[in-house]
């Protein structure tokens, strides 16, 4: 189970909410000016198993009108942001 806690180190997990979300967003468009993402790139083109991931682009995702809903527990607890919990996510997830 997730410890949150307004005091810890490297390994505590924080209750941010959706603040990662403008984190991402700015990151995404740092990688858009630099060249190295498009837009338009779909989702596919990273992760071949999401459905309908050749019809959902980046934007989408970002403007969050991919119409991608994932199922159950967001991976495992603690969460570790890697390849396997992301292919566990795109397994629970349908479009």
């Amino acid at each position: 189970m997730w410890q949150y806690t307004t005091v810890g180190n490297a390994n505590s997990a924080y209750l941010i909410n959706s603040v990662q979300k403008e984190l991402t967003a700015g990151m995404i468009m740092l990688a858009v000016s630099e060249n190295k993402l498009s837009l338009d790139d779909k989702v596919n083109k990273f992760y071949p198993n999401v459905p309908n991931g050749q019809n959902i682009s980046v934007l989408n995702l970002l403007e969050m009108t991919s119409g991608l809903d994932p199922a159950g527990p967001m991976g495992d607890a603690p969460y570790n942001n890697d390849d396997a919990n992301a292919q566990k996510m795109i397994q629970g997830t349908h479009f």
